[in-house]
């Protein structure tokens, strides 16, 4: 299991808006939208960021079907969950579920009450991939209280941060489906042997392998 570590401009050196890593602008505005409900709002989140052009990226205005840097997102989080007195990987899992609760509750909550628990676990981080111009997403039904997977091709920097905030939300849909004590365990690192870059621009790349389980669910 990992823990979300805070995020070092030694680590991610680059300029805000200039790594080849990004993320649809609906998830900038959700999130903002998130850190607009906390004490001193975006403000006191704005305040926090380590440099001038990490503020002016996170106060600029996003287009829900643009395509924005993803990597200042780690820093806006991570001052967000200061603004909360929180660690950050709590602060994310506190956000993730808040926006699963708001989105399967809308335009996808038929589609967590027709289908099956597994069809769920096999289906969310798919569709969370469609959020990045990065990495691809693969799933396998192990059983039918069972699914794994991999994302190939992640920033380092980014793996654990992805893991919280893309597949945490694939709990939140297990738990509306009626599952018992859905879990989520991650590793990262490339197999051995592995054929294929391990970097992009400078930044180191991973794999994210995943194994979601569940019981009593419909299927039993």
């Amino acid at each position: 299991m990992l823990t979300v570590r805070e995020p070092t401009l030694e680590a991610i050196p680059t300029e805000p808006g200039k790594s080849p890593f990004r993320i649809k602008g609906v998830a900038w505005i959700d999130t903002l939208a998130r850190h607009s409900e906390l004490p001193g709002g975006c403000s006191a989140v704005a305040s926090l960021l380590p440099t001038p052009a990490h503020r002016a990226y996170y106060e600029q205005s996003f287009l829900p079907s643009g395509w924005y840097d993803v990597l200042p997102m780690l820093f806006c989080d991570a001052a967000a969950a200061r603004v909360m007195g929180l660690s950050l990987e709590d602060s994310l899992r506190q956000g993730t579920r808040r926006h699963a609760h708001r989105v399967l509750s809308g335009i996808y909550r038929s589609f967590v009450r027709v289908l099956v628990p597994s069809a769920v676990a096999w289906a969310i981080p798919r569709l969370a991939s469609n959020y990045y111009d990065f990495g691809s997403v693969t799933t396998e039904r192990v059983s039918v209280q069972h699914v794994r997977g991999t994302v190939r091709g992640i920033p380092e920097v980014l793996a654990e941060w992805y893991a919280v905030t893309s597949l945490e939300f694939v709990l939140v849909a297990l738990e509306l489906c009626g599952c018992v004590r859905p879990s989520l365990d991650w590793t990262t690192g490339l197999a051995p042997g592995e054929q294929r870059p391990t970097s992009r621009e400078g930044f180191a790349l991973t794999d994210l392998d995943f194994d979601i389980r569940w019981v009593g669910t419909r299927e039993a």
